[in-house]
Formats: C-alpha cells, structure tokens, sequence
C-alpha cells in the first residue's frame, strides 16, 4: 500500500471535508475521492459516512487512523534520524532524569551508549520526581530516568539501579550504635526529610505512618546536601540513601531492616508513543543492561582492599 495515500486519507480524517482535504494535497476532490474508494476496495471495509454535511469515520475508519496514524509517525521519525545521520549532525534524545539518579548510574553507563552510537547525543535534565513524569507525559522528554514506583499502565520501565534507603545519624546520636534501624526507632527523632515532591519522601511517610506515628520534620528539602550537612551537624536524623551517606565524616549510614525499603530507578518510556530510531536504539541498549546495586559493590571493593 502507498503511503502517500495513508497520508490522503488520514488528512480527511483531521479536515472532517473531502472538498478541504483536495485542496490541502492540491488534489482534485474527484482525484482524491477515487483514492479513498482504491482505499475501501482494498481493505474490504467502508472508511467514511458520507452525507450532505461532510463525513464521519465509521468504526473501521476509526481503527484504521489509529493504526496508520501511528505508522506515519514511525515513518517521518525515522526519515528525519536517518536525514540527520546522512547530514553529519547528531541526533538528540532527550533524557529526563529525576535529582540524585546520574550519580547512581553505573560507570561509563552513559558514555558507553554514546560510544556504540556516536551519531546519538544524549541530552539530559534534571527534575523533581513528580516533573520527570510530567516531562515524559507532556513530549519534552524521550526516555526519563525516574525513581519507583510509577504507573506501568502508561509507562514501560525497566529496573535500573536498586539501594537501600537509610537513616543518617551522628556519631554521639544512639541510634548510631545501631546496625539496623526500624521505623519505631525514629517516633521521637527529629527529621532532616527531603520535602514531598519526592517519592523517597513519600515512601518514608508512608512507612512511619503504618508504624503508628507521624514523622517529627525538623527539616524539610529539595537538596539532599542539606539533610547530609545538617546530619554532619547532628542537627537531626537524615533520611538518605545508602550509597550516596556512607561516607559522611561523624555520621553512620544505617539501611532500615525492612524488606522492601528500596530506593529504585527505572527507566522509563511512555506507552503508546512512536519512537524513533535513535531512542530505539537507547532503548534496547538499557533494555540490555542488569540492574545496579551500588551499596553491593562499594561493600565488594571495600572487601577486595582489606584483602591487600
């Protein structure tokens, strides 16, 4: 099947008017017409209602703009990726990505894919959690970077890095003699928290509560440099992760002994949504990569030192 007549036919869906969707292709309306019946013919079905007031997509037509709506789109992506390859000029993804995720990455994650496809640069911007979904949903991101959970009706995801959740606590602090930490344990401390455009705040929030008690938020932040310095300070309790705490000067990182305490990122690709060749390509690059525990591997180098 042509796909210049796909493009006929879809623009008589969005003009609602054989007469104005002619003269939109510099068609004839007869010419264009015996395109749209071609159409019907092959598919053995009718596309439009036809009546004195315009035309209406019948059931079938509605399947079908869906089906070769998306089509198209796939088609003038991938003609553009390949006119940029063609040209010389990189071609762009842009990466949504929630604070604190690129420097949980694993090493050379990034540079890795840019080195396979040195044709692809990788844009990246940082959000809050809340707004790395909003850009995906609203077309100003391609791929994101987002913390769990999200919603796998309208994203597909892929785990990408996974550490524990942990409490900060100066050295003069009891709770720092502790090598585990319970969410009983914090009723009466006070809390460096980061604030609630946050899914790490809302899970803590979340878990203080099934513990029968509302956390004490002696601070409440955008910046987890905050909650780390003011710990360093023993201003209060900080609610970190692990990887990121476990090296702060008088203050010990101690992960909860709950379970499914996890900080998670996965990343993430609106459903439903053409990609192009180059996300794609990024896309099956991640789809690829095992998940990254980065508390597991600090523990492993640290063990491999001691060993000479």
């Amino acid at each position: 099947m042509d796909t210049k007549y796909i493009r006929y036919f879809l623009q008589v869906c969005d003009d609602h008017s054989f007469s104005k969707a002619a003269q939109n292709l510099f068609l004839t309306q007869q010419g264009l017409s015996a395109v749209i019946q071609r159409l019907e013919n092959e598919l053995g079905v009718p596309l439009f209602e036809r009546s004195t007031s315009g035309v209406a997509l019948t059931p079938y037509g509605s399947y079908v703009r869906s089906q070769w709506k998306h089509i198209m789109e796939i088609q003038d992506a991938t003609m553009s990726t390949l006119n940029s390859m063609r040209s010389g000029y990189k071609t762009v993804i842009k990466v949504a990505v929630s604070f604190g995720v690129i420097s949980s990455l694993p090493p050379q994650y990034l540079d890795t894919f840019e080195r396979l496809y040195p044709q692809i640069h990788l844009q990246l911007a940082e959000y809050t959690d809340q707004e790395c979904e909003e850009a995906l949903l609203q077309g100003h991101a391609d791929v994101g970077f987002n913390i769990f959970p999200v919603d796998e009706s309208i994203f597909s995801i892929h785990p990408v890095v996974q550490d524990y959740m942990c409490i900060l606590a100066h050295e003069s602090n009891p709770l720092s003699q502790l090598d585990r930490v319970s969410f009983k344990d914090l009723r009466d401390a006070k809390l460096l928290l980061l604030n609630n455009k946050f899914k790490l705040r809302h899970i803590f929030d979340k878990k203080c509560r099934a513990a029968g008690f509302e956390p004490q938020i002696a601070l409440e932040t955008m910046e987890l440099i905050l909650i780390h310095n003011f710990s360093r300070m023993n201003k209060g309790i900080g609610v970190s992760v692990y990887f990121i705490g476990n090296d702060l000067a008088n203050v010990k990182a101690i992960p909860f002994d709950t379970p499914d305490c996890h900080w998670k990122v996965c990343a993430c690709l609106k459903k439903g949504r053409a990609a192009s060749p180059a996300v794609s390509a990024f896309w099956n690059y991640v789809l690829e990569q095992p998940c990254w525990h980065p508390s597991k591997s600090l523990r492993d180098s640290s063990y491999h030192r001691r060993q000479k």
